[in-house]
């Protein structure tokens, strides 16, 4: 009984206390006090689709700033270190990411990212591919987040 009374006040609690999750997409829809009015892509396709995915919700909403954005981006696969017959083992994706922002009354920003990833060489060529693809959309996501934040914080 003691147990039963005990979770219901909790319960009770947690559930009048109005918590959301702070990135869930009401959050991003209503909660952002800007929106996008136009993104021009320059640069790496696969790159360029994982941030129109990530910043569409932010198209199209009338809000108190609208900007326009010029996004050039590029890719870079390095190798970093070589086996003793001169195979790569070791390779570095970067990503740079080149913002161009401009307000609606033609004043300008400049933002650029940039973003790293090391990992090993795999013999399996397929596998090897599909693993950098997906390397490089976690690191479009990661870019995107911070251009987000970075857009939100803007005064």
């Amino acid at each position: 009984m003691f147990k039963s009374t005990i979770f219901i006040t909790l319960l009770l609690f947690t559930m009048s206390c109005g918590y959301e999750p702070l990135n869930s997409k009401k959050n991003k829809i209503n909660g952002g006090n800007f929106s996008i009015a136009q993104i021009n892509f320059i640069g790496d396709r696969e790159i360029n689709i994982k941030i129109k995915e990530k910043l569409s919700t932010y198209s199209n909403n009338t809000r108190e700033k609208n900007y326009t954005l010029n996004i050039e981006s590029e890719s870079l696969k390095r190798t970093i270190a070589k086996d003793i017959k001169g195979n790569p083992s070791l390779f570095n994706l970067s990503i740079k990411i080149i913002v161009q922002l401009k307000r609606e009354d033609n004043t300008g920003t400049k933002f650029i990212f940039n973003e790293n990833f090391k990992y090993n060489n795999n013999e399996d060529k397929f596998e090897m591919k599909r693993y950098e693809r997906e390397i490089k959309h976690n690191l479009a996501q990661t870019i995107s987040n911070s251009l987000i934040t970075k857009l939100s914080n803007l005064q």
